[in-house]
């Protein structure tokens, strides 16, 4: 599947009381402490759109609802592939990353990184 980024806009949702009673109402397989993590599942389902995310349980949630979901990496990839960021910048930002945010998968970061440099 190819993704191209063009709208170059952020769209802010303001929910109503009945929308909010929803997402509350709105039932999971797991619990999230925030109303925000269930909310984004929410209108992922009631778009039927792609969900970003590093929340490994709110992505576990996600797909089993077959919502389509990514994390931070993909996001990386597909800036890369639509050429808003060269190789060399990305196996950078990447190093740099690793250091950073640990939560992120190692071996993974380390894959694209090699396939990059190559």
């Amino acid at each position: 599947m190819k993704y191209l980024f063009v709208q170059k806009k952020l769209t802010v949702f303001d929910l109503s009381e009945n929308e909010i009673e929803e997402v509350v109402n709105f039932k999971t397989k797991r619990f999230f402490k925030s109303l925000i993590d269930k909310t984004v599942l929410w209108k992922a389902k009631q778009l039927n759109c792609l969900l970003l995310t590093g929340d490994a349980k709110l992505r576990s949630e996600a797909e089993e609802n077959e919502i389509k979901v990514h994390g931070s990496l993909w996001v990386i990839r597909m800036i890369i592939e639509q050429n808003i960021m060269s190789a060399k910048s990305a196996v950078e930002y990447l190093g740099k990353l690793k250091i950073i945010n640990d939560r992120l998968p190692q071996e993974e970061i380390e894959k694209l990184i090699k396939k990059l440099k190559s």
